[in-house]
């Protein structure tokens, strides 16, 4: 939290971040998500997000984030122990992204 120097000459800093979030489960079918995030050297980012159990195995999510006026929205799959994400995000400066997250959980706790 002090910024711990890393480098006298440049005056370069450890970068230091504070995080902090809610999730909320209304129903066994809706999760509502935020969080702020503040890095010491730029303004604050608020995020929220949303996550529907359209189906035991298909989940629908959409979300946002402030600082980078970043919208995002995906669906998840899962069958059995597999699972697969899919998210889009668009961003005003750079476009849309796209991001995919494929899992295997080994066994059940």
């Amino acid at each position: 939290m002090n910024q711990a120097r890393l480098a006298a000459y440049e005056d370069e800093r450890v970068p230091t971040v504070l995080k902090a979030g809610l999730s909320y489960r209304p129903t066994s079918k809706l999760m509502l998500n935020v969080e702020t995030e503040k890095d010491v050297e730029q303004d604050a980012d608020f995020k929220a997000g949303i996550e529907y159990q359209l189906l035991e195995a298909l989940a629908l999510r959409a979300g946002f984030a402030s600082l980078v006026e970043q919208t995002t929205a995906g669906v998840g799959f899962k069958a059995g122990r597999f699972q697969i994400d899919y998210a889009a995000a668009w961003q005003s400066a750079l476009g849309l992204s796209q991001h995919v997250g494929v899992s295997l959980q080994w066994a059940k706790k």
